[in-house]
């Protein structure tokens, strides 16, 4: 018998920071999930069902299992979603560019990295966001934005060794 072992996609760890972000909140429907994020509800059905698999969901979906999604982003969001640097651009502050890292964090003097966004304010180095949407969909909600940008710490911005 063949065991179903699930590959997580961008879009999955997307709707596991709004999960986060949502944490004792009002209880939201996959609708809701879909319009916040930019993602087509059956997205949200499948990234629900792929992130249930890989244990980081309660059997019934609702349930965020924590310690596991702790697990997953320190360990894990690097060697399956690596940071991709491109050239120069305009765009969000992410990782150690954005002032509520900076506050904690010392870091070199080097340029700021960003998201790509034509509408944003800042330039800098860009790097692929985990999810194209990711730049638009944080304008709409801070904590997401706060968390995505913290995960991207996990997933190899600001290291020195590249």
């Amino acid at each position: 018998m063949q065991v179903y072992s699930p590959t997580l996609k961008s879009q999955d760890v997307l709707v596991l920071a709004k999960l986060i972000a949502l944490q004792n909140q009002k209880p939201y429907s996959q609708k809701d999930l879909a319009h916040s994020l930019g993602l087509s509800q059956p997205e949200v059905s499948n990234a629900l069902n792929r992130l249930r698999t890989a244990g980081l969901l309660s059997d019934a979906k609702t349930h965020l299992k924590k310690l596991a999604a702790i697990e997953f982003i320190k360990h894990a969001l690097k060697f399956m979603f690596p940071i991709r640097y491109s050239g120069m651009d305009r765009g969000i502050l992410t990782g150690p560019s954005t002032d509520f890292v900076k506050e904690k964090v010392i870091s070199g003097d080097g340029p700021d990295i960003i998201w790509p966004d034509p509408s944003g304010k800042n330039r800098g180095v860009c790097v692929s966001p985990i999810y194209p949407t990711v730049p638009k969909e944080n304008k709409k909600d801070p904590t997401l934005y706060r968390l995505l940008t913290i995960m991207e710490l996990f997933r190899g911005l600001g290291s020195t060794r590249h």
